[in-house]
């Protein structure tokens, strides 16, 4: 079940392009930058994980909320 759930992201190579990401961080304002987080020291990594094991459970294990 979750082996058939990731077979189409485990079994293809993927390259990710960050040029465009990057140039709309370095273009934000100040107080723009506040409001729209891109650095990773600013994520909230306690609140990232427990809404990252939420969906794991829901969308790959299959739990009922």
């Amino acid at each position: 079940m979750v082996r058939d759930r990731l077979d189409f992201f485990t079994s293809r190579s993927w390259l990710m392009k960050t040029d465009q990401t990057r140039a709309l961080a370095e273009s934000l304002s100040p107080q723009d930058a506040q409001l729209f987080l891109f650095h990773p020291r600013e994520i909230c990594w306690k609140n990232y994980m427990n809404i990252y094991l939420h969906g794991i459970g829901t969308y790959l294990l299959g739990n009922k909320a």
